[in-house]
């Protein structure tokens, strides 16, 4: 069971990388004092370097969120029906 929950733990971790993404991207880009846009390159210089281009790269992963929100989804249920399988099968193996 360790095993199972590590994984599915794991798996959602997963997932949600498109969301820390857009997180990262928002908090970057307004620290530095730049826009960030998923559609367009803003100019954003930082000592010199224009980060731009990796700011919109950035934030554009969160396109993968259409499809790690339904795997979320899944995963979530599974792990909950997996738990409370398990939890049946502790108290009725200890009630008989």
């Amino acid at each position: 069971m360790r095993i199972f929950r590590w994984i599915a733990g794991l798996a959602l971790l997963v997932c949600l990388l498109p969301y820390f993404c857009i997180l990262a991207a928002e908090i970057w880009g307004r620290i530095v004092g730049c826009e960030v846009g998923i559609d367009t390159v803003h100019p954003c210089i930082v000592n010199g370097a224009d980060i731009g281009q990796n700011l919109t790269v950035l934030g554009s992963m969160g396109w993968f969120a259409f499809v790690t929100t339904p795997l979320i989804l899944g995963i979530v249920l599974v792990w909950v029906l997996v738990e409370l399988i398990s939890w049946a099968s502790k108290r009725g193996s200890s009630g008989a």
